[in-house]
């Protein structure tokens, strides 16, 4: 619409120019103005004219005020539809918890007035988070895996994640976990875990149920791997420490930074560029380190 004022105001501004000169040759050629109007069947008809003139110049002048007003309009419209990370997550959210899949994990949460409040405390925590800036603070283990829950099912393109040890439990939390992590590569959306351990752990780890079933899940979107600290301490001494308890990123939107208290799993949600990029680079730098892990190498093993 905006192109088609400034249109609008083009030919205005065009005609009015050519009214106007054509007014001015009559009145600078012209001897005798008078002898003009009474040989002409309109009367007065250069008033008339200069009239039409000023009246289109007025049209002009409103059309491109409008035309401003009208393009304001749209960059705040264009600005209202540009959400925030916060309003994306917590539609994410929504649709997680009225989707089908959600149904069976949500029941272990308690009665319905028992959901009802930890849905509640989410969309607190949201407007916490969007109030307060791109940290959410620590959150209880309930409400980190909901933001997980919710990332996972949000997911477009990527997610990439570093598991420090075989962190896994028979927990209903982490069982929706590894079916939401399988259920974004049925999705075609890639998805890469490296695994961080020392040496003396790989067997308990090829021997934790959940890792297996992700290893027998391995293909085009779905990639395990493993590194061992005895390498990062070689070669990057410092990188293994910067880990922390492990991390999950969700395309280029937020990270999920996780914390281990007495076995009990909390975190943090990250939606700064700046924590993107040092997650970024702390994986990169990570997955030079990386062996594949899949039946193969496991097969390969004197173990």
């Amino acid at each position: 619409m905006a192109e088609t004022y400034e249109k609008v105001v083009k030919v205005c501004t065009t005609i009015t120019g050519i009214v106007s000169a054509i007014s001015s040759i009559l009145v600078t050629t012209t001897n005798d103005i008078n002898t003009i109007i009474k040989n002409t069947s309109n009367w007065n008809w250069l008033i008339v004219v200069l009239i039409i003139s000023l009246l289109l110049c007025i049209i002009g002048i409103v059309l491109l005020i409008f035309n401003k007003k009208e393009k304001g309009i749209h960059i705040v419209a264009d600005n209202n539809k540009s959400e925030s990370k916060i309003d994306i997550l917590q539609q994410s959210f929504d649709d997680y918890i009225n989707s089908g899949e959600a149904t069976q994990y949500m029941k272990t949460l308690g009665d319905k007035d028992e959901q009802k409040l930890k849905i509640n405390q989410m969309y607190e925590s949201l407007k916490n988070l969007k109030n307060n800036g791109e940290d959410s603070g620590e959150l209880e283990s309930k409400l980190y895996y909901l933001y997980i829950f919710s990332l996972l099912h949000g997911a477009k393109t990527r997610v990439w994640a570093v598991s420090m040890g075989s962190e896994w439990n028979d927990s209903e939390e982490e069982k929706e976990f590894l079916r939401m992590n399988f259920e974004v590569a049925r999705r075609k959306i890639h998805l890469e875990r490296i695994f961080v351990i020392e040496k003396k752990d790989l067997k308990n780890l090829i021997n934790t149920e959940a890792v297996i079933e992700q290893i027998k899940n391995r293909g085009v979107y779905y990639k395990t791997y493993v590194v061992f600290k005895e390498d990062l301490d070689k070669k990057r001494p410092n990188l293994y420490n910067q880990l922390g308890c492990g991390f999950l990123a969700f395309d280029d939107f937020a990270i999920a930074d996780d914390r281990f208290v007495e076995n009990d799993i909390r975190g943090f949600i990250h939606t700064s560029k700046a924590s993107y990029k040092d997650f970024n680079t702390k994986f990169t730098e990570l997955r030079d380190f990386a062996i594949v892990l899949d039946k193969d190498y496991i097969d390969s093993l004197p173990i």
